[in-house]
């Protein structure tokens, strides 16, 4: 009896690797272009007739918005997207300064039962510069994820029954790595549909709060306004004449200190030097500054 079911063990693990490895070798490339191709996939299950109710929509897009002040039309707005039972994902905000004006910048996951009214909503919060929402079936991947988990749950429950029945070592090995290997595929399916329910769920839109550009300087309105901005025009330049010559003075002051040392010492150096005798360079009246000898 143990030569019969041994063999027959083995060639019905055989037959299941072999029955299962298609969907093990394009899982991993079918799952990701399923996505991509939602749109061919969804033109051709509408020819055959899917019910509208049934499909599986991806919605994304983003919202620009002109307020005041950013940083409070950011919080309502997170409010907004809690209320309806959404989140908020990413949320940036940035004060204003002299080099940029105050914006805001959030990521949104908004129910897509309820993204009409939350938008509505959050549009009013100020003056609405763009919208753009997209929207993408992925009937087919998910449909596609469905049937491909079904397939393994069936193919993990046999090797399951087959490990409980092998009566050697070589089956029981053989039966274990073809299980882990199915269930890892079973769980890689599962997170893929669990990430896709998600989208569908919950949209994701991209909102952008920013204030209202100032308008361009035309120059002074009036007399006065013009003396003041002349004024100011011409202490611009004295500034930063004053500037320069604050960070000059310090060395100014120790070059001239030196200097002042300097001189000091060579005058006291001069002072304390013996006086040179006068060389002789001429004869006395009468007399020869040469000696003669007595015999010329």
């Amino acid at each position: 009896m143990r030569r019969i079911v041994g063999p027959a063990a083995l060639l019905l693990v055989a037959g299941l690797l072999a029955g299962c490895s298609s969907a093990r070798d394009t899982s991993s490339g079918t799952a990701g272009q399923s996505v991509a191709n939602a749109p061919q996939g969804a033109a051709q299950k509408a020819a055959s007739g899917t019910p509208a109710a049934d499909r599986q929509i991806v919605t994304s897009g983003s919202l620009t918005i002109v307020v005041t002040d950013p940083s409070t039309v950011a919080q309502r707005t997170a409010g907004l997207v809690e209320s309806a039972g959404g989140r908020v994902d990413d949320r940036v905000e940035l004060a204003a300064s002299d080099t940029r004006s105050a914006s805001a910048h959030l990521v949104v996951r908004i129910p897509a039962a309820r993204l009409t009214q939350t938008l509505d909503q959050i549009k009013r919060l100020g003056h609405v510069d763009q919208v753009q929402l997209t929207a993408t079936d992925v009937t087919t991947a998910a449909q596609d994820l469905d049937a491909r988990i079904s397939a393994l749950k069936v193919s993990v429950a046999r090797l399951e029954t087959l490990m409980a029945s092998a009566t050697s070592s070589a089956d029981l090995l053989s039966i274990e790595s073809a299980l882990e290997t199915r269930q890892a595929d079973l769980e890689s399916m599962q997170a893929q549909r669990a990430e896709l329910a998600d989208h569908v769920a919950l949209a994701t839109i991209t909102v952008d709060l920013r204030t209202k550009p100032t308008d361009a300087h035309h120059g002074p309105g009036g007399f006065w306004p013009g003396v003041v901005a002349g004024w100011n025009a011409l202490l611009a330049p004295l500034r930063g004449l004053l500037v320069v010559v604050g960070v000059l003075l310090p060395w100014a002051a120790f070059l001239g200190a030196v200097a002042a040392a300097t001189l000091a010492v060579i005058r006291l150096v001069r002072r304390r030097r013996p006086a040179e005798p006068a060389p002789v360079t001429g004869e006395g009246p009468g007399e020869s500054q040469i000696p003669r000898h007595p015999n010329r």
